[in-house]
């Protein structure tokens, strides 16, 4: 009998690994306003960052991210993906005038 309470102890005390997790975004023209949830789970906003730009930190399963980029520009396209455990975890795109791509939700 100790020993079932010792198993299912041991599985409720084990914590969550932590992952890596890589927000990007990409389009043209370049220029982009991005809102994304960081480490410590504040929302942080920062305005006119590159085609190309990434951000990442330690995340772990059940966390909650969002994840936006909208264009300066006319005419113009946005690519924003989400990566986890070093693949494509989320993606969205859109293409038009001064346009938003949005994912969110919770870590695998």
């Amino acid at each position: 009998m100790t020993n079932i309470f010792r198993i299912i102890g041991s599985i409720f005390k084990k914590k969550k690994p932590l992952d890596y997790v890589t927000y990007e975004v990409s389009g043209t023209p370049s220029g982009f306003n991005v809102t994304y949830t960081e480490e410590s789970k504040q929302t942080i906003q920062n305005p006119d960052v590159p085609d190309g730009w990434k951000y990442s930190y330690k995340g772990k399963p059940g966390d909650y991210f969002y994840f936006s980029a909208q264009s300066n520009n006319k005419n113009a396209s946005v690519n924003v993906k989400i990566y986890q455990h070093g693949e494509v975890f989320k993606e969205a795109s859109d293409s038009g005038d001064f346009v938003l791509a949005t994912v969110s939700g919770r870590l695998m």
